[in-house]
């Protein structure tokens, strides 16, 4: 049986104008009023409780705030990396973890511009407009960042092994996964794409991460195939590329990444 997701935090937003650090510092109130739900002492409450904040990460997906990594194609506000930097720090400022909160469908999305179909792109940019999620699985517990070493699989249509540290993964609703399907080199993996019905189906496995220090109460997750069959339309790109374009991708969450840190 699949853990229970938490609430995904979800918003029929549309691009409103551009959002200024300004007026989320406006919309967020005072940081250092304790009766703030938005504030520091709130922050610091829910880090201590390992709880996630949902309340804030809602208030910004309703402002749009979630757009500013979307392409202006996908229906998103995204105008310049200095200006998204710009709003993560302003946003993360509050609490760290709006930014794995509101954020972590960008290395899945960025993947996608890299080399989705148009139908792909479609499916994941109407989830990432309303605020939803989509995970993006390439790590594993027994190899770490020993990529090469990975061993979950398809074979013959069938997905068996486990991911784990996969962001947002109980309430994603699409999964973008780095799976080997071939015997060794960067070339031995390809990537995919699982959308409904796989992601309700019993053999795609949703189970909580262990605990972990730093940001705490976020969604992390492990996510296990149990012999999960996957169509031939999952497949993103061509057979082969998929560990150089998660590679690739990932140099724009870096980029996003280093704003929360020094906020």
């Amino acid at each position: 049986m699949n853990e229970p997701a938490p609430e995904a935090v979800r918003s029929e937003s549309t691009p409103q104008g551009a959002l200024t650090p300004e007026a989320l510092e406006e919309l967020l109130g005072d940081p250092n009023d304790p009766a703030n739900p938005y504030g520091f002492a709130a922050a610091v409450d829910r880090d201590e409780h390992d709880a996630f904040p949902t309340e804030l990460c809602r208030a910004l997906v309703d402002a749009g705030f979630h757009l500013n990594y979307l392409p202006k194609e996908w229906g998103g506000g995204f105008e310049s990396f200095d200006r998204s930097l710009t709003l993560v720090r302003a946003a993360a400022r509050r609490d760290v973890n709006v930014m794995p909160g509101t954020m972590f469908s960008i290395i899945a999305a960025t993947c996608l511009q890299l080399h989705g179909r148009e139908d792909q792109r479609e499916r994941v940019a109407a989830i990432l407009r309303r605020g939803g999620a989509v995970a993006f699985a390439l790590t594993e517990a027994d190899h770490g960042s020993e990529l090469l070493a990975n061993d979950v699989e398809l074979a013959d249509g069938v997905l068996r092994g486990e991911k784990w540290l996969v962001g947002n993964g109980r309430c994603a609703e699409a999964l973008y996964v780095v799976a080997r399907t071939g015997p060794r080199g960067p070339g031995a993996f390809s990537a995919l794409l699982l959308d409904e019905p796989q992601m309700s189906d019993s053999r795609l496995v949703r189970m909580p991460a262990p605990r972990i220090g730093g940001m705490r109460g976020i969604d992390l997750a492990r996510i296990g195939f149990d012999a999960l069959p996957v169509p031939e339309s999952a497949l993103v790109g061509t057979a082969g590329e998929g560990l150089e374009v998660a590679v690739k991708a990932q140099q724009a969450v870096r980029l996003m990444s280093m704003a929360a840190r020094s906020a």
